[in-house]
């Protein structure tokens, strides 16, 4: 992570290792991550030979190479303990809560059987059938929620431009 603990690790690699190349790879907006105290924008340009993004917008921004999102295909076998649902969304709240929300509201009001997860979510007003975790879900268990949805919901986040995992 770009953050101002991780420098001295940074320094370390390019004194023991003059040769090597390093390259660091923005799985988010460069804008997300500034809501991290420990964020640290500048160390990309100190340390790292190449800078890539996902975000066409952020790429063309800050000079990085662009490279849209990919997974490897993952083997996900049928989880009985995940329920189907005609609609899925897993995402950190980050500025969307209120969006994301609203959204699940008016779903259940339609009469839609919703699996909506938002990881790191630090405030109170929780919605009944949200599922708060605090954490970023494993690939494979987004992927077992996804394969029981008739339809995968992505709000993008302001600012952004690329593609995400969904």
């Amino acid at each position: 992570a770009l953050t101002k603990y991780n420098e001295t690790f940074f320094r370390y690699l390019k004194k023991q290792y003059p040769g090597c190349k390093m390259a660091v790879y923005f799985d988010d907006i460069v804008s997300a991550f500034s809501n991290v105290w420990t964020f640290d924008h500048s160390l990309a340009e100190k340390y790292f030979d190449i800078k890539i993004s996902y975000d066409i917008g952020d790429c063309k921004r800050y000079n990085y190479l662009y490279y849209p999102t990919s997974y490897s295909v993952v083997d996900i076998q049928d989880n009985p303990a995940i329920k189907k649902s005609d609609l899925f969304f897993c995402g950190a709240a980050k500025k969307r809560y209120d969006q994301i929300t609203n959204i699940y509201k008016r779903c259940q009001d339609g009469g839609l059987t919703n699996d909506f997860i938002i990881a790191r979510y630090g405030g109170d007003s929780k919605i009944d059938g949200i599922e708060y975790v605090p954490y970023v879900m494993p690939y494979s268990n987004y992927l077992e929620h996804m394969i029981k949805s008739n339809c995968l919901l992505d709000i993008i986040q302001d600012g952004s431009k690329g593609f995400t995992i969904r």
